[in-house]
């Protein structure tokens, strides 16, 4: 599995990426104008995350916020 995420990821062609793996739901419409809309505002980051909300065993529901993560240098 992993070998062929990585060759799909390899294949790409374009500024920007978008992950929607099979247990995704968005629920906006507009979700990749907005993130597009987002790092074309800020070409000092280099990806963006938004909140998510993942049920555990229990369903205990869990919410995970991700913040813009700022390119580093190396």
């Amino acid at each position: 599995m992993m070998c062929n995420f990585v060759k799909a990821f390899n294949s790409c062609k374009g500024k920007y990426i978008a992950f929607f793996e099979e247990d995704d739901f968005w629920l906006d419409e507009n979700k990749l104008q907005k993130q597009y809309n987002l790092m074309q505002s800020n070409p000092e980051y280099s990806m963006c995350y938004h909140q998510i909300h993942c049920p555990d065993d229990v369903s205990n529901e869990i919410n995970y916020s991700f913040i813009l993560m700022k390119q580093v240098s190396l």
